[in-house]
C-alpha cells in the first residue's frame, strides 16, 4: 500500500515536472520539489524490496513446514532407521 502511494505520488510530481521548468521556478523550490520527488521514488523502491524479502521469508517458512511434516517427522526417522536395521541385519547364507 504504502509503495503503490509514493510510486503514485512520484509519478504525480514526474507528470507535472515539466511545468516547474516552465514557470521558472527559483532555485530552493526546484530542489525541494525533485527532492521530493526522489525521496518519494526511493520509498517506492525500498517497500518493493521489503516485499519482495517477505515473500521469500514466507516461502522458506513454507518449505520448512512441509519438511518437518514429511521427511523431518520422527515418524518417518522411525520408519527409516527400521529399514536400515534390516538391510544391515547379517543375511542367512544358506
Amino acid at each position: 500500500m504504502a509503495g503503490g502511494l509514493s510510486l503514485a505520488g512520484s509519478a504525480l510530481l514526474a507528470v507535472c515536472g515539466p511545468e516547474t521548468l516552465r514557470n521558472q521556478w527559483p532555485l530552493p523550490a526546484l530542489l525541494v520539489y525533485w527532492g521530493i520527488f526522489l525521496l518519494l521514488m526511493l520509498a517506492a523502491l525500498l517497500a518493493a524490496l521489503l516485499d519482495l524479502y517477505y515473500i521469500r521469508l514466507q516461502y522458506r517458512i513454507g518449505q520448512r513446514e512441509i519438511f518437518r511434516a514429511t521427511l523431518g517427522s520422527e515418524e518417518f526417522r522411525r520408519a527409516l532407521r527400521a529399514l536400515r536395521q534390516k538391510d544391515d541385519a547379517p543375511k542367512d547364507e544358506s
